[in-house]
């Protein structure tokens, strides 16, 4: 199994549960590259819930993403065109 962050091995682990009032062990996988914890409870909780623009996509997506984000905050940053709007100049 690979990692869903990194695609690094994914393990099998054991982890302690504290909502649970006696500290209930529950099996989760555990990523040896970057310790991306999952089990059954955080996947359906992670399906039920959106993501912002990064999580859970693989490390060159996320580098992707971040790239554009960077480019266009300097962008903004220091008066240049306006992202996506080519041919147009902030300057008159």
């Amino acid at each position: 199994m690979t990692c869903p962050r990194c695609e690094g091995l994914m393990v099998g682990d054991l982890s302690c549960d504290l909502a649970e009032t006696q500290g209930m062990w529950v099996s989760t996988t555990r990523c040896m590259n970057c310790g991306h914890v999952t089990d059954p409870t955080i996947e359906k909780n992670r399906m039920q819930t959106s993501r912002p623009a990064g999580v859970g996509q693989t490390m060159p997506e996320r580098a992707h993403t971040q790239n554009i984000i960077s480019r266009q905050l300097h962008r903004l940053a220091h008066g240049c065109e306006a992202p996506y709007q080519s041919g147009t100049s902030s300057a008159s």
